[in-house]
């Protein structure tokens, strides 16, 4: 099982000699194993995806999305594979009902007057899956567990827990934390190999934004010592933070949880 990070910035992509080290496209992360793609969100860095050479090898992708903000998704229509007609993408997504189901958004998000190209004119096969957070999915693949959850953000967001033949990956991004929350990071992250969650703020950061919608390189440690993962992946950085900045984040998240790795645009780690 490979892990990639494509983009690993949250709320808008930036690009600046102070972030090159760590990357500012937003938010995109892909799995792959048994010649499946499983793509955790589509900001920017599906863009770096889809010019990447190992997509020859595939024709068909599942695109899991947290929600709906703007850089969670765009980057879809800039995915080289979405203008080729023999690829199908399946899109997935807690939260579109209220706006006329996935279809409907994504046809509105891009298609004139926001996009140039009329949502109906790419090439490619697309299907849309809704579902309800809490409940686990089906992606077409047997030994594949898909499991899911209702995030704290404006809005609504959905995590996800991916686990194949033993492997597991937990997704949480876009999420304020609690004493209410942790117990259900915890219990959703338990024993993962790898948890990847949204670190956007320091503690005064938070104590700043507490309603926006997004956690801590604190809690995060917190949620992977007492779900004794394996690793944990900080994600979702604020793009207020240079390099500098994150490298101290690191030092200091390493401290409290020893597996912590800093998720940086570019980064592919094999399970």
């Amino acid at each position: 099982m490979k892990v990639t990070f494509w983009g690993t910035r949250g709320s808008y992509p930036i690009a600046s000699p102070q972030t090159i080290k760590v990357g500012g496209r937003t938010s995109c992360v892909s799995v792959e194993f048994d010649q499946q793609l499983i793509i955790f969100d589509a900001g920017t860095g599906l863009i770096s995806l889809g010019e990447d050479s190992r997509l020859q090898y595939y024709t068909q992708a599942t695109i899991l999305l947290s929600h709906l903000h703007h850089d969670h998704i765009m980057g879809i229509p800039f995915f080289k594979p979405i203008f080729l007609k023999e690829w199908t993408l399946n899109f997935y997504s807690g939260h579109a009902a209220p706006f006329g189901g996935l279809e409907k958004a994504l046809q509105t998000c891009f298609s004139p007057p926001y996009f140039p190209v009329p949502w109906e004119d790419f090439p490619a096969t697309r299907h849309y899956h809704e579902f309800e957070p809490g409940r686990p999915l089906s992606i077409g693949s047997t030994d594949v567990m898909l499991e899911t959850m209702a995030l704290d953000h404006p809005g609504g967001a959905c995590g996800y827990r991916l686990s194949q033949q033993g492997h597991t990956i937990v997704y949480l991004t876009d999420t304020k934390h609690s004493n209410l929350l942790r117990p259900e990071f915890i219990r959703f992250s338990q024993g993962a190999d790898m948890l990847i969650y949204d670190s956007t703020f320091t503690d005064t950061e938070f104590d700043q934004h507490p309603d926006w919608g997004h956690s801590t390189w604190k809690e995060a440690t917190a949620v992977a010592k007492a779900a004794k993962v394996k690793s944990l992946a900080l994600f979702h950085h604020n793009p207020d933070h240079s390099d500098e900045e994150m490298q101290d984040i690191l030092t200091q998240a390493q401290a409290e949880f020893a597996g912590t790795i800093l998720g940086t645009d570019g980064l592919g780690i094999n399970l």
